[in-house]
């Protein structure tokens, strides 16, 4: 046991201490204040599926388009991926908690409300257990299905990756709507929004980059099978422009539409948002997610420097788990900006957990990346 605590990366001994702390907290937590324990667990794991999620579809991407800037960020990519089957396991305390978190989840108020008895046939609790349940089993069968068809370098293995990719980015693009129905529209079940998936998918693609090239950037170089250029950083800056800009414009459109409809039905899931103490939260995302990665990328030295492009992403990183943070505790907290020590203590306990297990699945990567982009060169010429 001890020879293989000492085999794991730094990264991950440091990560499973902090995130065994941050457990027991939750624990202890969860016992004394249960609905703030669901609401803090809510939102990290919201915050760490994303990841995860845009991590595989960054991977499907690259292989179906190649490109020399995924040699510098699949290594992270594939092993936050490969943590679906991990956030599985972490959705399974959410799954007790549904009455604290959703209106339509208690009796007592779907009894007093019309229109939760005519939503009664979706927002029921087995069925959605039974539908996001299947999301997590399809989006992990993909990450493990992707993985082994990595490890091979057949001509049998590039096409099935090919299909695979196809496949999940088409499957992603239907499932990522109905989870962000269930999980950030229906915590105000009376709002909807055709949106609201587009929205959440957009934030993930953001969060997955400010995750991997900080990871990247930062790995010890003995374990990196890839040296960072100037062109590579470049390249990542550009991307990251693209989807935080596109995460803006979604955001912001958004809400021009539904504030400019006026109507309560719209706007109830906007009102704590914008006319309580919650809007400095809104105000720090925006600058996080679009102002400081916008503004930084026009500058060609901060772009193609990638310790600089790291601190970016960073940056950006925060403001992912502070607009995961935006889009669900303002909906159950409605009263103004009110930050519980248990948002700590389930950042820090999931967090490091997932953190850990990232930095030991990592070690395997480089491998298959190495094969993956050399087979990649030969075909491109």
């Amino acid at each position: 046991m001890k020879r293989l605590w000492r085999e794991l990366p730094r990264l991950s001994r440091i990560a499973s201490l902090v995130g065994a702390g941050g457990l027991l907290a939750c624990t202890i937590g969860g016992i004394a204040h249960p609905a703030m324990f669901f609401q803090a667990w809510l939102v990290t794991w919201l915050f760490l599926l994303g990841i995860a999620l845009a991590a595989m579809m960054d991977v499907m991407i690259h292989e179906l388009t190649g490109g020399q800037w995924g040699g510098a960020v699949r290594p992270p990519l594939e092993a936050a991926m490969m943590t679906l089957p991990l956030l599985f396991l972490l959705a399974v305390p959410l799954s007790f908690g549904l009455p604290a978190l959703f209106e339509w989840a208690r009796p007592d108020a779907v009894v007093h409300s019309d229109i939760l008895q005519a939503k009664r046939w979706y927002l029921n609790q087995p069925g959605f257990l039974v539908r996001n349940a299947t999301w997590l089993l399809v989006w992990s069968g993909f990450a493990i299905a992707l993985r082994r068809r990595l490890l091979g370098a057949s001509d049998a293995d590039l096409r099935g990756r090919r299909r695979l990719a196809v496949a999940g980015l088409l499957v992603y693009l239907v499932t990522i709507t109905f989870a962000a129905y269930d999980w950030v529209a229906s915590l105000v079940p009376e709002w909807s929004s055709t949106a609201v998936g587009l929205r959440l998918g957009a934030a993930q693609f953001v969060a997955a980059f400010g995750f991997a090239v900080p990871f990247a950037v930062f790995l010890p170089r003995d374990a990196a099978t890839h040296r960072f250029s100037t062109r590579d950083s470049g390249d990542l800056g550009n991307l990251l422009l693209t989807f935080a800009m596109f995460w803006a414009y979604i955001a912001f459109t958004q809400y021009l539409i539904v504030w400019g409809e006026d109507l309560p039905v719209e706007t109830g899931w906007f009102g704590p948002r914008v006319q309580t103490t919650w809007w400095g939260l809104g105000l720090a995302v925006g600058v996080l997610d679009f102002a400081i990665p916008v503004v930084a990328m026009l500058f060609r030295d901060v772009k193609r420097d990638a310790r600089l492009l790291a601190i970016v992403c960073l940056l950006a990183l925060a403001g992912q788990w502070l607009d995961s943070f935006w889009l669900t505790v303002p909906s159950l907290r409605v009263h103004g900006f009110e930050v519980h020590w248990l948002d700590v203590a389930a950042l820090l306990g999931e967090g490091g957990l997932w953190l850990a297990t990232v930095g030991a699945l990592s070690i395997r990567m480089p491998d298959a990346v190495r094969i993956t982009l050399s087979r990649k060169d030969v075909a491109h010429g």
